[in-house]
């Protein structure tokens, strides 16, 4: 029978290593790395604190674990996420964006579309019969935030997979943490998060 951990003792020892920490990973502050005689870095993956280190993986692992993906990317911050997924979009690609959302994402998102001729659609994705009117637009990005920051609408993560099947659908769902919401159980492409600085 397999054991399973709470969420918390997930969150405390998943990516424990023996590097010296005795019960939860050490929390590395280094921004440079050891090297070897040669002049090599002793782990290649240890450049400079801000590409990557050892916290950051751990961290990365956990993540991916709690939500049930097969990987995490920790990014400086939740714009940060945002913004590195809508520029894989293309000149000309077409794109569902929840209304009503953090005001920060929504000029932001605006103004990127504009400026790379990237057909924007917004709507109250919490309203079933406003998404039905746009099921035709077909978007090659949907993105939603549920609950929404700040009107707390939500929004049925299973519903857009579901109405826009070829579209990668994101779901920025900072406010339910993956405590109470996993995107990627309900048909989620990207869950993007916003961690910020502290709280990983």
């Amino acid at each position: 029978m397999e054991h399973k951990s709470r969420l918390e003792t997930i969150a405390a020892h998943l990516g424990h290593t023996q590097d010296g920490a005795g019960v939860s990973p050490i929390l590395q502050t280094s921004t440079t790395y050891r090297r070897d005689p040669s002049n090599a870095l002793i782990d290649p993956r240890d450049v400079y604190g801000r590409d990557h280190n050892q916290t950051v993986r751990q961290a990365e692992a956990v993540l991916a674990h709690i939500e049930q993906a097969s990987a995490a990317l920790l990014w400086p911050s939740g714009m940060a996420a945002i913004a590195a997924v809508f520029r894989g979009l293309r000149s000309g690609d077409r794109v569902v964006v929840q209304s009503g959302i953090y005001w920060g994402t929504t000029q932001w998102v605006r103004e990127y579309c504009d400026h790379h001729s990237i057909d924007l659609c917004e709507v109250d994705t919490s309203d079933a019969a406003a998404v039905d009117a746009v099921s035709s637009f077909d978007p090659s990005m949907v993105f939603i935030e549920t609950p929404s920051n700040p009107w707390l609408k939500v929004t049925d993560i299973t519903s857009m997979h579901t109405k826009f099947p070829n579209a990668y659908l994101v779901v920025d769902s900072t406010a339910a943490t993956p405590v109470l919401t996993r995107p990627l159980e309900f048909g989620g492409t990207f869950p993007a998060r916003c961690y910020k600085t502290g709280q990983i």
